[in-house]
């Protein structure tokens, strides 16, 4: 029965250490690896990256392929907000996008609209 559970019960674990890590760890420290482009950052976009790569195995190898290919897009689509669809990396611009975007960078997640600020503005 362990044998079965072992990735579960570890990444139950590793997740636990990490928030209590960036609760109780030192504000420095914390600040310095989750800051952007940092090494929570870099290494969440290699998971993405590779849990990409692996749902696209599953889907040439298997039988079933509706999961594979909806974990397959979420993968990806999660990998290109992750490093705001390669921009930093290529250098290229969107400008009608970064106009509108909190961050300045070619991403979905931090465009106004999705900022919520006029839903708790007074008058």
């Amino acid at each position: 029965m362990f044998k079965k559970h072992y990735l579960r019960i570890l990444l139950l674990i590793v997740s636990i250490t990490s928030v209590l890590f960036a609760w109780l760890g030192e504000l420095n420290f914390v600040d310095i690896i989750t800051r952007e482009d940092g090494l929570v950052e870099s290494l969440t976009a290699i998971f993405y990256l590779i849990g990409l790569i692996f749902c696209c195995m599953l889907i040439f190898n298997n039988k079933k392929k509706f999961f594979p290919i909806i974990w397959a897009l979420l993968c990806l689509i999660f990998l290109g907000e992750e490093t705001s669809w390669f921009q930093r990396i290529f250098n290229y611009s969107v400008e009608a996008v970064e106009r509108v975007s909190d961050q300045g960078e070619f991403n979905i997640h931090n465009l106004e609209i999705f900022d919520g600020d006029e839903l708790f503005v007074d008058g």
